[in-house]
């Protein structure tokens, strides 16, 4: 599992001291409609056409899985949100 970036010190970031995410709470986020990003704001969370749940770097639109092939094991992390303004 993945720890949920804490920052306090951050405005506008959804973080909580003992707050960790999984596979399928991010999964969940992407589907409300919700940016995740994954380690930095470089990098977000998206589902593509055919379901699939990717890390998309936006500095060179480059993608790797959510998670490994055991669907649990995830390719981040901390992931975080940023509250809607």
């Amino acid at each position: 599992m993945a720890k949920l970036l804490i920052a306090k010190q951050i405005p506008g970031i959804i973080h909580s001291d003992s707050s960790i995410m999984n596979a399928q709470q991010i999964r969940d986020l992407v589907d409300t409609g919700k940016t995740v990003y994954c380690d930095s704001e470089s990098y977000v969370v998206i589902k593509d056409s055919i379901g699939q749940y990717l890390i998309k770097c936006l500095l060179n639109d480059y993608y790797i899985g959510l998670t490994h092939r055991d669907n649990t094991t995830l390719n981040g992390t901390y992931f975080f949100v940023k509250h809607d303004k």
